[in-house]
């Protein structure tokens, strides 16, 4: 898989379950990624929550996105770096309205953090080779 076909893959599936770990013990949650292009994936989180806090201790992160019919997948692996660009933070803002009610004034980037997935390696699974050894490969 190329970087290009991971970014479609991504950009196509943009619900993505992602691990962090805190102190030993793995943490999992959903998240709606922003967007994936030349430079990662990114997605945002509140910068008072605790997925902000565990990817600020270690940044090292895995997100897995299934495709539609659940007939692929692919697991990425990255280092994960807080971006503090304005106007990222106003592209994501004016195409996630549903956000605006989350903003609180005074804080940097009202209180949202985003957050870019870098250093990427990807594996992809399918049925067919659901007997094959998982192999990342750098992207």
């Amino acid at each position: 898989m190329n970087r290009q076909e991971l970014n479609d893959f991504v950009n196509a599936n943009l619900f993505a379950q992602l691990a962090t770990v805190e102190a030993g013990k793995p943490h999992v949650r959903t998240i709606h990624v922003f967007r994936a292009d030349s430079q990662g994936i990114l997605f945002h989180t509140g910068a008072h929550k605790a997925l902000c806090r565990q990817l600020l201790a270690e940044p090292a992160v895995e997100l897995c996105f299934t495709s539609a019919d659940h007939a692929r997948q692919v697991r990425v692996a990255g280092r994960a770096v807080k971006v503090d660009h304005e106007p990222l933070w106003q592209q994501v803002m004016a195409e996630r309205r549903y956000l605006r009610h989350l903003v609180v004034d005074g804080l940097p980037q009202g209180g949202l953090a985003i957050f870019r997935v870098q250093e990427l390696e990807a594996a992809e699974w399918t049925m067919s080779a659901n007997r094959e050894e998982t192999r990342f490969s750098k992207i």
